[in-house]
């Protein structure tokens, strides 16, 4: 469950990659996150700092931690939404090309819709929801999952049991 935990987390706060300064960025600060992934629903609440967000954006480069990527374009649509298309090699003969779809608000409410190519199949939902200040004792990166484990999705050796330090 953990390591399918940071899975969905680095692929889906990781759409491509592109200049920082043409991008948006999520807000700082407390993001509760609704997943779903291959039939799995997962909960849980992400503390973004000033680091993490440049690591953990919706359009970081954190992709490239799961094989070989070759990352596509991210298009800002006319309506609003962000695209982007990735193929990676997880391991020799096996390649996935996702089409990744952002649309909402970065400073309250967005939500990144993952699909594979070219059948249009659904891989990964999230909604990402702005709640207020990281809580006392979160550090950047601490995921804090629906039933109180906490992870740093930065340091993939990190684990906590319910409500211990990741640390």
């Amino acid at each position: 469950m953990r390591a399918f935990t940071i899975s969905v987390l680095s692929c889906t706060l990781a759409a491509g990659m592109a200049s920082a300064q043409s991008l948006p960025h999520q807000k700082i600060g407390l993001w509760q996150q609704q997943s779903t992934m291959m039939g799995m629903h997962i909960t849980g609440e992400l503390c973004v700092d000033a680091a993490t967000q440049e690591k953990l954006s919706a359009f970081s480069s954190s992709v490239a931690h799961h094989g070989k990527c070759e990352r596509g374009p991210i298009v800002h649509g006319a309506d609003g939404s962000w695209t982007n298309d990735s193929t990676c090699e997880f391991r020799p003969g096996a390649k996935q090309t996702v089409h990744a779809v952002v649309t909402g608000d970065f400073d309250s409410k967005y939500t990144m819709t993952l699909t594979s190519l070219p059948d249009g199949r659904a891989i990964t939902t999230v909604t990402s929801t702005w709640m207020g200040a990281c809580k006392p004792g979160q550090h950047g990166g601490d995921f804090v999952m629906g039933n109180g484990m906490k992870i740093n999705v930065l340091d993939p050796t990190s684990s906590g049991s319910p409500g211990g330090a990741a640390h």
